[in-house]
């Protein structure tokens, strides 16, 4: 009996009245079995477990990626074997499954999950737009902060804020600093510190350092059935757990096809300093009056599906507090945007300082302009009258942050949107954190 006489006779085809329903049914049993013949064959191809080196001399074992991702293993570089090409994978000892923790205690150590293949965000041809979805980076001003005297520390006490209360405030035991205002940084669970790695030189402005801004996320979206990421916007990072985001950076995807990556800083090499951390989503929270048509409540929360590993380049950024406006601050932009409207995308992170004006301020601007912009006390402007210092495409979802008085840097707003790149009167338009602490707090505790 041949195939054929097979499916007519024995298999449901048998049931089908017409030809053409038939051929069909007889088609879809071919595919399940072509399925099948490949199923077995990619299961059969394996990796040989030896031992690899990655271009730092540190050693591993060379494996698949989902196989280092399943035994909790830390990605340090990619390897071959034969035709294969898989992750050089570093596998955690058991004498190091836990580590201290800040106060004392005992938590698990998590591993950085796999280190897909480095992917430039590709160049897209943007074409003008009235509200951007993706942001700009510039060079940086060397300017002061301004604090409200009523909101900053005392200068000779300062209060040490923890990522767990995700919000710079004195705790009980105050630190008392003679001779500096630059609060200790040993302690890597303790936001807006960022570890003191050496500095160098978004429209208009300059390559930050490895390791500069800590909290800096890439929100990507997987491709090549999760092996590979792609930039998609930015990010900061709230806590071990969570991020922040902008909500039109997440809002259309589903939680598989979101990828956090932190600790990242130039995407062309992998031979950096100190590796990245990359992570899934657990949960999605985007907020419930996000409206897409205005970027009114532009600001989504993502939970990892595993803790981040705090060190020196990965930190989170402290909250402010509910009724703290920066207004008059030089904040800076950080973020992997274009260089110019509709120009190249940066391979390593860029930084601009703008200043942080006020909403009354920010309309008459855009009216120069000739734009009838609404401006809610739910968004913050950032930005030059003369132009020339912005954020831009690809910067969207990222940090605006002000720095205090005593060294720490604060989420003064998420990047939303704005009216071109570094346009005159054309300031961007950030959520404005400070309206929305009580509601992080609240979805993150």
């Amino acid at each position: 009996m041949n195939i054929l006489s097979w499916f007519i006779t024995s298999s449901p085809c048998s049931t089908m009245s017409y030809q053409g329903r038939l051929t069909s049914c007889i088609l879809t049993y071919y595919i399940l079995f072509i399925l099948v013949i490949v199923g077995s064959v990619a299961s059969a191809i394996k990796i040989r477990p030896e031992s690899c080196t990655n271009a730092m001399g540190d050693k591993g074992t060379c494996m698949f990626v989902w196989q280092c991702i399943k035994q909790d293993g830390v990605q340090i570089g990619p390897c071959v074997d034969r035709f294969l090409v898989g992750a050089c994978c570093a596998l955690p000892r058991e004498e190091d499954n836990f580590v201290p923790g800040a106060s004392g205690s005992v938590s698990k150590n998590v591993s950085s999950t796999s280190q897909p293949p480095k992917v430039k965000p590709p160049v897209v041809q943007s074409t003008s737009v009235t509200k951007r979805p993706e942001l700009m980076t510039t060079r940086p001003l060397t300017v002061g902060t301004s604090l409200s005297p009523t909101e900053g520390p005392k200068p000779t006490t300062i209060g040490r804020p923890f990522a767990s209360s995700f919000m710079a405030q004195a705790s009980t035991s105050q630190l008392v600093v003679k001779t500096t205002k630059k609060p200790p940084t040993d302690d890597f669970s303790e936001c807006g510190i960022p570890a003191p790695f050496p500095k160098s030189k978004v429209v208009g402005g300059t390559h930050s350092s490895f390791g500069e801004w800590p909290w800096q996320v890439s929100v990507r979206r997987s491709s090549f059935f999760g092996f590979a990421s792609t930039h998609r916007c930015g990010g900061a990072i709230l806590s071990a757990n969570w991020i922040a985001t902008a909500a039109h950076c997440v809002d259309d995807l589903l939680k598989s096809q979101i990828r956090i990556r932190v600790g990242e800083y130039d995407f062309s090499t992998v031979q950096e300093p100190a590796p990245f951390q990359e992570r899934g989503v657990e949960k999605k929270v985007v907020h419930p009056r996000y409206n897409f048509f205005t970027y009114e409540h532009d600001l989504a929360l993502v939970k990892l599906d595993a803790p981040l590993v705090l060190q020196a380049h990965v930190r989170p950024i402290c909250l402010p507090t509910k009724d703290e406006s920066f207004v008059g601050t030089n904040a800076t932009v950080t973020g992997w945007g274009r260089l110019s409207e509709g120009g190249t995308l940066p391979s390593k992170l860029q930084q601009v300082q703008v200043p942080i004006i006020s909403n009354e301020k920010c309309q008459k601007m855009f009216q120069k302009a000739g734009r009838q912009e609404s401006i809610p006390d739910i968004f913050l402007c950032a930005g030059y009258e003369a132009g020339g210092r912005d954020s831009c495409q690809g910067d969207s979802g990222g940090p605006l942050q002000a720095k205090r008085e005593d060294g720490r840097w604060f989420l003064a707003g998420i990047i939303s949107w704005g009216i071109g790149c570094a346009e005159p009167n054309m300031p961007g338009v950030c959520t404005r954190i400070s309206k929305f602490t009580s509601w992080i707090k609240q979805q993150i505790s």
